[in-house]
């Protein structure tokens, strides 16, 4: 009705109060009270227009209380069973296909519609949950946590949102408020009104609204040959923090486009390129073999192409831009760690190793071992409750200006490590690669998936014991030829499934990653950095000259012996970082030092007429020429000279 016709005198006829008090949408009797409150303002009665208004109301509330005691007591008695009349937009459709269908759900005694949704007091009044249509679209039992989470859609001006959360969250009125930041109709005035009526829908339709298995992880899905995201039938449901990641995976652009890209590149025969690709891949093998998690680590000078590097290694999965898939160091142990969980089997990229926190800098051995050991620390909630424990096994990849063993002093940590040094001007347009990739991505995960689904767990397996068993024969350290032999496979199934270019790591390249073991060996280091101490301090160990002596120097023909003083040795474990009783246990291993006749490593010495404990470690024992030179058994080939 146009107010604005009215005058003071048409503006009190009873057909105008009468004609809005029976309009049953709520949200359209708000806007046509609002309106006529505006022509009385105008024509300056607004106080006996809403004097009368609310005479009307109380009396149309009054005759149908009246009428409603007249009717047959049984029937009144009975609950309402009114259905929601929803109609949802074409691009919240587009999202949700089979959201269509839920439209019309059981809501006992609730008005629902897209103004909003009420009910009415047994006196009529009008109870207001919401001026904005909201209902349940989806219920979800997460596989990991047995926790059921619920979808619950609203709209704004014809426009749907949804959002996944926990069911307590819907089911208390303190809680359900915190939906208020995703903009969600619901106030603490409206809570408990909220509640309650999302309750009744839940509980009305769940026939209408079947459970649906979640996960909160990506990768292989219990075990089965199941993929997420790349499995229809199991929704995603992982933390709301990394939801950029979940939606960064997927294919965009042409998979011809990227595929002749890099093919070219991989014809440039760079092993940056081919290991750091072939990484990708492979952490999708490691539940598969049952292999350990590990860190690839490209590191070399600015501007070598590293970013670019993990650009095309993210490519193979999800989108590589920018704040998409690809991450950083910028964050917490906790974050970094629920987001390997979230990953799951997919691999994680962390860009630029100098941004570490300090926090995780000054334990970053037990950062690696964490990341590595593919399980999280045991947690418990405000609650005292144990929280779910995170799981992953995957392949972290990383990049730096400086290897990341150097954060790293503990050759357990450094073995979890493969290093690969970038050389200088990997990309002869680097520029147009990452164009390319940009625009271009997320195909080639799904085709290597299907491979390895394809080939079987028995087949697989006794693919990968093939290189193991050569990469054993170059005598490193295990842990990283487990890690190697995973790349390798995955290179050689995605050369054969995808590339099919004849491209492929050689044994030479994969060679130059292995670390050697007495690099690795904590108590090999350890007696390496006494030595060099002990060179580099010769006047500790002069009694002539006037400074801190560390002990005495014994050389024969062949062997030269150093002996110190037990703090001494104590002082500069301590210093490298090594724990004493280990290297010495090495050493006693390695026949560097002999125990004395009580088994301890410190024995009697006579000292300028004095006697001390002291720990004797020999420096060397070999055939040492007269000009200081000694023999060694080398390869030709090895020779630094001709």
């Amino acid at each position: 009705m146009d107010y604005q016709d009215l005058d003071r005198t048409g503006i009190l006829d009873e057909s105008v109060y009468t004609g809005i008090i029976e309009i049953p949408n709520i949200s359209e009797r708000a806007k046509q009270i609002a309106a006529l409150e505006n022509r009385a303002k105008s024509l300056g009665c607004l106080g006996v227009v809403r004097g009368l208004l609310k005479e009307y109301m109380k009396q149309f509330q009054e005759a149908k209380k009246a009428a409603e005691g007249k009717a047959n007591t049984k029937s009144a008695s009975l609950p309402l069973d009114l259905e929601t009349s929803f109609v949802f937009n074409s691009e919240f459709l587009k999202q949700h296909p089979d959201v269509d269908r839920l439209g019309n759900l059981r809501c006992g005694a609730w008005f629902a519609d897209m103004g909003g949704v009420w009910s009415q007091t047994s006196g009529g009044f009008d109870q207001i949950a919401s001026y904005d249509p909201i209902t349940i679209i989806g219920r979800y039992k997460n596989a990991e946590t047995g926790v059921t989470q619920v979808e619950v859609a609203w709209a704004r001006n014809g426009f749907w949102t949804s959002v996944k959360v926990p069911k307590s969250i819907i089911s208390s009125a303190s809680k359900i408020v915190s939906l208020a930041d995703y903009d969600v109709p619901v106030t603490s005035e409206t809570a408990k009104l909220v509640v309650k009526y999302l309750s009744e829908l839940d509980s009305l339709n769940t026939d209408t609204i079947a459970t649906e298995i979640s996960t909160s992880k990506l990768g292989w899905f219990k075990g089965t040959d199941h993929f997420i995201p790349y499995e229809d039938g199991i929704i995603f449901d992982g933390d709301k923090r990394f939801g950029n990641i979940r939606d960064a995976i997927r294919g965009e652009g042409s998979f011809d486009v990227w595929l002749d890209h890099v093919r070219e590149l991989r014809k440039t025969n760079r092993p940056e390129i081919k290991i750091m690709l072939a990484a990708s891949f492979g952490s999708v093998l490691l539940e598969r073999l049952g292999a350990l998690c590990c860190i690839v680590d490209l590191w070399g000078d600015t501007e070598g192409g590293k970013t670019v590097t993990l650009m095309l290694a993210a490519s193979v999965w999800a989108d590589p831009n920018e704040s998409r898939y690809i991450g950083d160091f910028k964050a917490t142990e906790v974050a970094l760690e629920t987001k390997a969980d979230m990953l799951s089997n997919l691999p994680m990229i962390l860009d630029d190793t100098s941004k570490v926190s300090k926090r995780i800098a000054d334990n970053f051995e037990g950062f690696v071992y964490d990341l590595c050991s593919g399980k999280g620390k045991s947690r418990s909630n405000k609650d005292l409750g144990a929280v779910r424990e995170n799981h992953w096994r995957n392949i972290i990849l990383t990049n730096g200006e400086r290897p990341l063993s150097g954060y790293t002093t503990q050759g357990g940590a450094m073995n979890r490590i493969l290093e690969v040094q970038c050389g200088s001007h990997i990309y002869q347009d680097p520029q147009k690669t990452a164009e390319v990739l940009k625009s271009n991505f997320g195909h080639a995960g799904p085709v290597f998936v299907n491979a390895v689904c394809e080939i079987g767990k028995d087949k697989l397996k006794q693919m990968y014991d093939g290189y193991f068993a050569d990469i054993s024969k170059l005598e490193q350290m295990q842990k990283q030829s487990i890690s190697l032999a995973v790349i390798m496979l995955a290179d050689e199934i995605a050369e054969k499934y995808i590339f099919k270019d004849g491209v492929r790591i050689t044994m030479d390249e994969a060679k130059k990653i292995l670390t050697d073991k007495n690099e690795v060996s904590d108590g090999q280091r350890a007696y390496d950095f006494i030595c060099e101490k002990v060179e580099m301090n010769e006047q500790r160990f002069n009694s002539e000259v006037n400074c801190e002596h560390w002990g005495m120097i014994e050389e024969t023909k062949d062997r030269r012996t150093v002996w110190l003083y037990p703090q001494a040795l104590t002082q500069i474990c301590k210093d490298g970082g090594f724990s004493r009783k280990a290297a010495e246990s090495w050493m006693i291993n390695h026949g560097r030092i002999t125990p004395g006749p009580d088994g301890k490593t410190a024995t009697v010495r006579r000292i300028d007429g004095i006697v001390k404990r002291m720990v004797g470690i020999l420096i060397t024992d070999e055939d040492i020429d007269e000009n200081g030179f000694m023999s060694v058994d080398t390869l030709p080939d090895e020779l630094p000279f001709e």
